[in-house]
């Protein structure tokens, strides 16, 4: 399976899942790291990121920009929240292909995969 992450949160920090090199250790799915060229350390428009996440089959990440877009190009989502006022503000329910986690523990968002 071919899963887009997007682990980072440059703005608020305190939005992170700390525990997605444990995800990437434990699964032996192909991964694409999204985010900015200071999180990633890769050059990449945001154009080059949608068609990575639209070649994917999943979508993991936490509450930011790249979860909305994934949401709106209709593939599976895992989101993570960290803050809890956050789900109920910008949290897709209504959406068959979102699943929402709260501060998952690894084995949890495994067992969603």
């Amino acid at each position: 399976m071919k899963i887009s992450i997007a682990p980072f949160c440059q703005y608020e920090r305190v939005k992170e899942w700390p525990d997605y090199q444990g995800l990437m250790n434990l699964t032996d799915h192909k991964y694409y790291i999204l985010g900015s060229y200071e999180e990633t350390g890769i050059k990449r428009t945001l154009k080059e990121s949608i068609e990575i996440i639209k070649s994917c089959d999943l979508f993991i990440g936490n509450d930011g920009g790249l979860y909305h877009i994934a949401v709106k190009l209709g593939i599976r989502v895992i989101v993570i929240f960290m803050k809890p006022e956050n789900i109920f503000r910008v949290g897709h329910f209504n959406k068959p292909n979102v699943k929402i986690m709260w501060k998952p523990t690894l084995p949890e968002l495994i067992s969603c995969i």
